[in-house]
């Protein structure tokens, strides 16, 4: 319980920014989780500021997968995460 996610989508940014150096042209993140993130609001604002540099071509185009595991999944809370408009 009390999963912060900032510090992992952090980390996977920075290695697709070398791997984007190197050649790569997508990404995809698969993140389990208790679905009780502490950080939701914080994970909304840096994936607004990554989608941003997406469409400004920054960065290459990227999935992300939330998966929820245990008998506490916040469904409510991926719910808004997943299905937040980003241009």
């Amino acid at each position: 319980k009390g999963t912060v996610l900032l510090p992992a989508l952090r980390d996977f940014i920075a290695y697709i920014r070398e791997a984007a150096a190197s050649g790569a042209r997508r990404g995809l993140a698969v993140i389990i989780t208790d679905s009780q993130l502490h950080d939701a609001e914080d994970v909304t604002a840096y994936t607004e500021q990554v989608a941003k540099e997406i469409a400004a071509n920054r960065l290459p185009p990227l999935n992300f997968v939330l998966l929820g595991v245990g008998d506490q999944i916040d469904e409510e809370q991926m719910e808004e995460i997943g299905h937040e408009p980003y241009p």
